[in-house]
């Protein structure tokens, strides 16, 4: 029967310990703990195409010293799903939808001091589309929309202003203009490379938008190289 449907990608949990004793050259002893996914699931029947990728991760470390020994290291949800219709070979109409933001609580250390610059929702992205999108092949597809809208979310107050918010707001929306490529690579045996850059900019003019007007790109660049050797060993 034929295959409409193709998944791919990868899903990992690694974990690494340094312990030091009597070490002339000195150090700490850490460990660290990350689970993360990316899987790409693909629908390509007659002139329907429909792709779904997930691209998560969660880490933690723990470094032997006095100050916040205990702290995050991983953290991303980056969820995306895209619907085509091919009126041309190789070239689809598309509505596109994508969401990104992260678990837990994130915090700046610089200086030694614990600054709090991040929770979940705050902030957090989503982009709802129409668009092109074009297909040579199952590796390579680029997607331009002229119609984009993108929400920008914090609820937690104190993180507003970071992210472009105004304080008595919880959202930011805006229209404007999308572009997105991505790669996922898998025909050598054992070896996958997956990637994935979108830009953004809004329809905005004038000098009260110095930052956000027309012309300043909002940048997302995911890259990831995975190759699997001894049937037990990935890098």
């Amino acid at each position: 029967k034929p295959k409409y449907w193709k998944c791919s990608g990868i899903l990992a949990l690694n974990a690494s310990a340094t312990n030091m004793w009597n070490w002339a050259a000195g150090g700490n002893n850490n460990a660290t703990g990350i689970a993360s996914a990316n899987v790409t699931l693909l629908y390509k029947k007659n002139t329907i195409a429909w792709e779904t990728n997930l691209d998560t991760e969660i880490g933690v470390s723990y470094l032997d010293t006095k100050f916040e020994p205990w702290r995050k290291s991983n953290d991303k949800i980056n969820f995306s799903t895209k619907f085509g219709w091919e009126f041309h070979k190789q070239w689809y109409l598309t509505v596109a939808g994508n969401f990104k933001s992260q678990y837990a609580k994130g915090y700046d250390y610089s200086n030694d001091v614990k600054t709090p610059i991040s929770a979940w929702l705050s902030p957090s992205y989503t982009d709802i589309s129409v668009g092109i999108d074009w297909k040579p092949n199952d590796i390579f597809s680029v997607y331009i929309s002229p119609v984009a809208g993108k929400i920008s979310t914090c609820t937690a107050e104190d993180y507003r202003e970071r992210y472009g918010i105004k304080i008595d707001k919880t959202n930011l929306a805006e229209l404007g203009l999308s572009a997105k490529a991505g790669v996922n690579y898998t025909k050598i045996e054992n070896l996958k490379i997956i990637s994935t850059v979108g830009i953004f900019t809004p329809y905005s003019w004038g000098e009260k938008m110095e930052r956000r007007r027309f012309g300043n790109f909002d940048v997302d660049w995911d890259f990831a190289i995975s190759y699997q050797f001894l049937k037990v060993l990935n890098v």
